[in-house]
């Protein structure tokens, strides 16, 4: 394990080291928190965002309320056509439903990508990954995409971006599963298990972010 560049053409540290530094510090704060319900988005899936800074300006009580009523009235009906075991290597590869589900949660006010699949990541932890501004971005810009920018701040055109950030992170994932398989093993040891897809995705959010957090 080390740095590995990815089929989209970001490269990432797949070290064990700065994973198990993220593990220590963030992962009772969202990714320990068991999912009461899979088929319903229930008030701590929402809250559990606050937490991977979802709402960076205001996370109101108010507006934590009306995202999380928005969504379950949005998305509980759609989670209970996914089986919960949903993979995104083999689960929907024509993307239909993750258009549809991306659709309906970004009608909601307040919600666009990074709200959406931080909150549905919980629901089906192997199949949406974190679609966060750093990811989104670094996905555009590394694939010269930057024109589809835009439509990330849509909520009506976004759904269709979300579908092909997906689908360039299946191929990311497909490419490096023998060294997210022994970063999984590192982590289940620790006790703090992640999936292949929450794994992939923080460690492309390590590589763009702009801070450095766990980098060093």
């Amino acid at each position: 394990m080390g740095e590995v560049t990815l089929a989209s053409g970001i490269r990432v540290n797949l070290s064990p080291e700065p994973m198990l530094r993220f593990a220590s510090e963030e992962w009772p704060y969202y990714d320990g928190i068991l999912d009461r319900d899979p088929d319903r988005i229930l008030p701590e899936d929402v809250l559990a965002t606050v937490a991977m800074n979802a709402f960076p300006y205001s996370a109101t009580a108010e507006r934590i309320r009306n995202i999380h009523r928005g969504l379950a009235r949005a998305c509980d009906r759609l989670l209970a056509e996914i089986p919960v075991e949903a993979d995104i290597r083999t689960y929907d590869l024509d993307n239909v439903m993750a258009i549809a589900v991306f659709d309906a949660a970004c009608a909601v006010r307040g919600v666009l990508l990074p709200v959406a699949t931080k909150v549905l990541h919980r629901k089906r932890r192997s199949w949406i990954p974190m679609l966060d501004t750093v990811v989104n971005h670094g996905y555009l810009d590394t694939m010269r995409k930057t024109g589809l920018k835009a439509r990330l701040e849509d909520g009506s055109r976004v759904a269709g971006v979300g579908a092909y950030l997906m689908d360039a992170f299946r191929r990311d994932l497909v490419g490096c599963e023998a060294e997210l398989r022994e970063l999984s093993s590192v982590l289940t040891e620790q006790g703090t298990p992640m999936t292949d897809v929450r794994i992939l995705e923080v460690a492309i959010w390590h590589a763009l972010e702009p801070r450095g957090y766990y980098r060093s």
